[in-house]
């Protein structure tokens, strides 16, 4: 009944209510994208220096003699591909040489001796959603293909598509 003043107050109480739930609701969102912004960012650089770790090992195992003097750096590597798969989704080949090919995003990320560098890139102002480029050895910057998988992608996924549709709610 619109005409009633207890219907009417009690709306109004339930709209103030509301309105003060979305005033704290915006800032803790825009507090969580900070965070996962952040948390983009770090993983990129843990990736970042594994990847060349990586292409460094093989750089060595290129040059060590087969047997005992690559064993030990075959077995780094290993672990680090191990640490890898968990930031990120990634697809490993092994080459004749010894050396391994790496993608993730439908990049390669490790190429032998070289790595490219995982760029975290945020579209706005305001900050929107997280893109991932590789700067290439040959200093050329290209997108990631596909969705990059492991912590890396969980942080994507969870700030685009929870954090953002929230805010565009």
């Amino acid at each position: 009944n619109p005409a009633g003043g207890n219907e009417r107050s009690a709306f109004m109480s339930a709209a103030r209510t509301l309105g003060s739930t979305f005033a704290v609701t915006r800032p803790q969102l825009d507090e969580s994208g900070g965070a996962l912004r952040e948390a983009a960012k770090v993983a990129a650089v843990r990736i970042n220096s594994i990847a060349s770790e990586i292409a460094a090992i093989a750089t060595k195992i290129l040059a060590a003699r087969e047997g005992e003097e690559a064993n030990p750096l075959v077995a780094r590597r290993s672990q680090l591909i191990q640490s890898l798969s968990s930031l990120t989704s990634i697809d490993v080949m092994p080459r004749p040489d010894g050396t391994v090919h790496i993608a993730t995003g439908g990049r390669a990320l490790v190429e032998g001796g070289k790595a490219a560098e995982l760029i975290v890139q945020i579209d706005g102002p305001p900050a929107r959603h997280i893109n991932i480029d590789f700067k290439k050895a040959d200093g050329a910057i290209v997108p990631a293909m596909e969705s990059m998988g492991g912590q890396l992608g969980g942080v994507i996924d969870s700030h685009d598509q929870q954090v953002v549709a929230s805010l565009d709610r």
